[in-house]
């Protein structure tokens, strides 16, 4: 256990003996290691209390300089949990309806934008494309500028009908806030989510985040990335600074139903709102989609968690409300997430059942016809599936037998996916990854 520092004394930290985390150093080091990341930070929650904090391996690789717990890292997709207490806010304040379309707080936006509701962007169920530009524009006027340059065809599902994750329909979410609370969107986030959480660390602006110790970003051959990446028109999706301290003050938060400190820091209906699921996930069948926010049954308690990845950096967020019990883990390292890391700390908290037993599968032959195509979530997202012999899939330069275990559930030998059929027969979508791909015609 390191020395308590001065910027985590606002929260009650247990003197653990340290001998009880000793296997969660070692799988740290461990992990670091196998994934070729530079360094990490690692809380451990309970409670209303900070158990374990540490700090691993390098801030700059290059340089030699060592991690401090202190330290802000980017986070990626992790952002979207704070995005989306931010929407919250505003609707525990009256001033945004979350089935409302979104033209009633951004005029002018073209007819299928603007009836799209924030409840839609919030749950990835608004039909958008998916992209994640790291570089662009360093402006804070981009946001605006992105968002107005959409047009109709940004829509390429029925909105509504289907889970499809999008990191613009985060943009679009961030843009309704900065536009109802009349400041920009970084100036949004801290008065609704960092200031009454005490999160005096946390800041969307690169010139900011600058003011404090930082945990540079390496790719995967310990090189720090310079200049860092930065696009201000798409920071509502995955481009929060933060550090352990101030994430667990969230995450407090939230195990406590809004309570931080003794104090009612987020209303008990913004936590409500928070942690109900919304859609289900069809490639996961205890998975669900909240507000920023997967919720999945595992080992007989439900996980609430969201990872990041993102240039130089990765983070992950699990919470096990059910048990008290959190672990945060950040790490500068492109799209690094430290699961094995994370399963260690949990195994701690939550009793791990054993693991069922294979599945039966069969592989395609009959029928093959009615799955061949190319399938896409635009712009950059694709798979192709096609006979030869057996059904087969491609995805970049993978080819790989589909393995087919009932009418709707099937596996690549990555990930598993399902699917959807026209009245026809035919397979007119696939779920795969949060994302829904729907068939192109040749």
């Amino acid at each position: 256990m390191k020395t308590l520092s001065f910027f985590l004394l606002s929260l009650v930290v247990h003197q653990i003996h340290p001998s009880r985390f000793k296997t969660l150093d070692e799988t740290v080091y461990q992990e670091l290691r196998q994934k070729s990341i530079a360094g990490s930070t690692v809380a451990v929650i309970q409670g209303d209390s900070l158990l374990f904090w540490g700090a691993y391996g390098y801030a700059n690789h290059e340089a030699k300089k060592p991690m401090t717990p202190d330290m802000l890292f980017r986070l990626g997709s992790t952002t979207k949990m704070f995005v989306a207490t931010a929407a919250l806010m505003l609707v525990d304040q009256g001033k945004l309806d979350l089935h409302r379309p979104i033209q009633t707080y951004v005029p002018g936006l073209s007819p299928k934008l603007g009836n799209i509701t924030m409840h839609q962007l919030l749950s990835h169920t608004a039909g958008l494309f998916d992209d994640a530009p790291m570089v662009g524009p360093a402006d804070e006027a981009a946001l605006g500028r992105e968002i107005r340059s959409w047009k109709d065809d940004k829509v390429y599902l029925e909105p509504g009908r289907f889970l499809s994750y999008s990191n613009p329909g985060y943009w679009l979410a961030g843009y309704v806030i900065e536009s109802i609370v009349q400041k920009p969107f970084a100036d949004a986030m801290r008065e609704l989510v960092f200031r009454p959480l005490g999160m005096n660390h946390s800041t969307f602006r690169p010139g900011e985040a600058d003011h404090y110790p930082m945990a540079q970003g390496h790719d995967k051959n310990y090189r720090v990335i310079n200049p860092p990446a930065n696009h201000a028109g798409t920071w509502p999706s995955g481009s929060m600074y933060s550090n352990i301290a101030d994430l667990s003050r969230f995450v407090i938060a939230y195990l406590n139903n809004g309570v931080l400190e003794g104090n009612q820091v987020l209303p008990r209906r913004v936590i409500g709102l928070l942690s109900t699921p919304r859609v289900k996930i069809p490639e996961r069948p205890t998975g669900w989609y909240n507000y920023g926010l997967v919720s999945e049954e595992r080992h007989g308690a439900t996980y609430v968690f969201h990872n990041g990845a993102r240039s130089g950096y990765g983070s992950m967020i699990r919470m096990v409300p059910r048990k008290q019990f959190a672990v945060i883990l950040l790490a500068n390292r492109d799209g690094a997430l430290m699961g094995q890391t994370a399963d260690a700390a949990t195994e701690m908290f939550v009793a791990k059942k054993d693991s069922a037993q294979d599945r039966t599968f069969t592989y395609i032959r009959d029928g093959a016809e009615h799955y061949e195509g190319n399938y896409i979530c635009p712009p950059n997202i694709e798979m192709e599936l096609f006979l030869r012999g057996i059904l087969h899939v491609k995805r970049g330069w993978e080819q790989v037998p589909v393995r087919k275990y009932s009418d709707t559930e099937y596996h690549n030998n990555i990930f598993p996916f399902t699917v959807t059929f026209d009245p026809e027969g035919h397979v007119q979508f696939i779920h795969m990854e949060l994302h829904t791909m729907k068939r192109v015609e040749q």
